[in-house]
């Protein structure tokens, strides 16, 4: 194949992140691009070093590194070195790391973010609730991680889009470290148990 391009992504288990690998591989093929995927874990230690593995090595450096990052900052060293090494760097989620300097130090390699539009996805979510709860509901919304910045965004839209109290909408921010399908389970078996909710849940997969 003319070119090889390495997807990395964080979660194995995670139906969306499957979802993004099928649809890379696919678009590949059609394009005739080899698409390598590895899924790194939640460790930003090792998330960093699979990423520099990949950069170093001659014979496994790939034209363009597609990277979910773990984290939303703390990755522009590992950007530098990909660009200094003549490889693309695509983030499919937001980051809070100062890309331009990268862009400017190597203006020749394609350094950029291609993600969802968060604060929209969170005003749908608000439509959602606003649609599907009576005026008078409480409703438990799981935020993710508050480091995320998908997650604050996404909040930000749900708030902007549902005029209700702050007591009516419980948001939970849940440990990016331990944001599993079995945290949430447990999470919202915890909070039904103990108080009505209504059972419109909006939930971070990432």
């Amino acid at each position: 194949m003319p070119g090889r391009i390495a997807l990395a992504l964080v979660d194995e288990t995670n139906h969306f992140q499957q979802l993004l690998k099928a649809d890379a591989e696919a678009a590949g093929r059609k394009a005739g691009l080899e698409v390598e995927t590895l899924f790194t874990g939640q460790s930003l230690a090792e998330h960093l070093g699979a990423l520099r593995r990949l950069i170093v090595a001659p014979e496994r450096r790939p034209a363009a590194l597609l990277v979910m990052a773990v984290r939303d900052h703390g990755l522009d060293r590992v950007v530098r070195e990909a660009a200094a090494a003549g490889v693309h760097f695509v983030f499919l989620n937001a980051v809070e790391d100062d890309l331009d300097a990268v862009r400017r130090e190597f203006p020749s390699v394609v350094v950029c973010t291609v993600c969802p539009d968060e604060v929209e996805t969170g005003r749908v979510q608000g439509h959602q609730l606003r649609a599907l709860a009576p005026p008078a509901s409480r409703v438990l919304y799981i935020q993710g991680s508050p480091r995320s910045l998908a997650s604050r965004q996404r909040t930000a839209g749900m708030k902007e889009a549902t005029p209700w109290s702050a007591r009516q909408i419980s948001v939970f921010a849940t440990p990016r470290s331990n944001c599993t399908m079995t945290t949430r389970r447990r999470l919202v078996r915890g909070s039904c148990s103990a108080t009505f909710f209504t059972p419109l849940l909006s939930i971070r997969y990432l």
